[in-house]
């Protein structure tokens, strides 16, 4: 997805026919969605997502990045919001996710098409 144009999301529910439409693209919608909870220095673009560490006991993760100078970061955090192409996440779930993702979750992965709309996990 592009950050600043204006996005197109498919809607085939029952409720709404319509497709919407996201103005200044997936950042635009980012900072609506946690407009008081996030800060905009907290979120990532053009960043390799290494790893995501899931400590479910202590209720938070680890995440290894790959910033745009090469320079590898880890960063903890209670949440994550990582989106990728569908090819890469396919490609690239069983190596970034530990421990690993539920079957069920991999599963689902796996039979997720190609298209132009990100996938969040």
């Amino acid at each position: 997805m592009r950050w600043n144009s204006l996005e197109r999301l498919p809607s085939n529910n029952q409720y709404n026919d319509e497709a919407t439409y996201v103005y200044g693209g997936f950042l635009n919608f980012l900072q609506r969605v946690f407009v008081d909870k996030v800060s905009e220095n907290q979120i990532e673009l053009n960043t390799i997502v290494k790893r995501v560490s899931i400590h479910e006991e202590e209720q938070y993760v680890d995440i290894e990045v790959i910033k745009s100078n090469q320079q590898q970061v880890t960063y903890q955090a209670k949440h994550v919001i990582c989106t990728q192409y569908v090819g890469c996440l396919k490609q690239s779930m069983h190596q970034t996710f530990i421990p690993p993702l539920l079957h069920a979750k991999r599963m689902y992965i796996q039979k997720l098409v190609f298209s132009t709309i990100n996938k969040v996990c």
